[in-house]
């Protein structure tokens, strides 16, 4: 130091050798850079999402920005437990309440979803751990997310984008959501009221107030008023729209039920032996169990038919009215299945037949 020269510095050194500084210390926190800007150490940037079970094309890590102020992830690195890291080394702003998600195309970051995985973000001075977040393996094709300050799994991936917490896939036309398996499944005859909930009512529909809206609107799920859905239609719960059910008519010929004469034999049961009654060819036959009935046809046991509510017949009465088509010659595909289809258009005959005209 030249001690004959004076200079003006911001550093005050009693009893210390002297130094000069042309600029003020930053407060505690921020770190003085070389032009003498300061810079926070351990901004409020969270760790938002982590996508980890898709193929790699699809996996990122997402940051979110919960502070107020915009912050530059330049010097910034993502770090697993795995020793895999991502250092940011060019200027990427992130404003507040921003999401930024970075991708294993560019951070070739691998995961091992057999065992539990840790990331975190390590500030510019190498030193400050910012947000860490640990978790375990996934199912493919979910994502781990941060929603409201809870952490969950989720079908819904969204990059750069606020995130949604979804346990269940929207399914295309003529599937539905199972639980059990977490996949689509083909509909079947068991849950055709949940499919047509919308249309007759029921316990697992959720009716809209109406009272509030205009005549043709409804209130939506969103606490809104939307127009009505048509005939045929349902309100998404996910989607807050109306969609469409899947019915379609198939002409078929109509096939005859041959006339099968009841003769006295049929019922004379005590001339048959205990366990066993009169048959429709006139010969002592096993009694059908519980639950079961004699076929005309056959003379076989079968399983009787599912009892049909006032639902069932509300369906089936809608479901005719968009055929559009006489119900004797025509048979309903209620499912975009053919094999199943064809068997619920049986069904649907003969409910309409015993039920139709009351």
């Amino acid at each position: 130091m030249d001690y004959k020269k004076w200079e003006l510095t911001y550093r005050l050194t009693p009893n210390q050798a002297n130094i000069l500084k042309s600029f003020p210390d930053c407060e505690e926190g921020y770190f003085t850079n070389q032009d003498g800007s300061c810079r926070l150490i351990k901004p409020k940037i969270e760790i938002s999402e982590i996508n980890y079970a898709s193929p790699k094309k699809n996996q990122f890590i997402e940051l979110y920005n919960a502070g107020n102020i915009t912050i530059n992830l330049n010097g910034y690195t993502i770090k697993t437990n795995l020793n895999a890291s991502y250092k940011i080394t060019k200027d990427i702003k992130i404003k507040p309440g921003q999401y930024i998600a970075f991708f294993q195309q560019d951070t070739k970051i691998n995961f091992n979803n057999q065992f539990q995985n840790t990331v975190s973000l390590i500030s510019f001075d190498n030193n400050t751990i910012v947000d860490n977040q640990t978790f375990d393996s996934l199912s493919l094709d979910k994502t781990w997310a941060k929603s409201d300050s809870q952490w969950d799994w989720t079908f819904k991936g969204t990059p750069n984008l606020v995130n949604i917490i979804s346990h269940k896939k929207e399914c295309n036309s003529g599937y539905h959501w199972n639980e059990k398996l977490e996949k689509c499944s083909v509909n079947t005859i068991k849950n055709l009221k949940n499919n047509f909930a919308g249309m007759g009512g029921g316990k697992n529909t959720v009716k809209p107030e109406k009272s509030k809206c205009k005549d043709g609107y409804e209130m939506g799920y969103t606490g809104t008023c939307v127009k009505k859905c048509g005939l045929g239609e349902y309100r998404s719960k996910d989607t807050n729209r109306c969609r469409k059910y899947s019915v379609i008519a198939l002409k078929t010929k109509s096939k005859k039920v041959p006339n099968i004469k009841k003769t006295k034999q049929a019922k004379q049961k005590s001339k048959c032996k205990d366990g066993y009654e009169m048959g429709y060819t006139g010969t002592c036959v096993k009694e059908c169990k519980t639950g079961y009935e004699r076929n005309k046809d056959t003379n076989h046991c079968r399983k009787k038919p599912e009892k049909f509510t006032k639902l069932d017949k509300k369906i089936l009465e809608t479901a005719f009215k968009e055929s559009k088509t006489k119900p004797k010659f025509n048979l309903l595909k209620l499912v975009d299945n053919p094999f199943f289809g064809a068997l619920v258009g049986a069904s649907v005959i003969y409910v309409y037949s015993k039920f139709g005209k009351k």
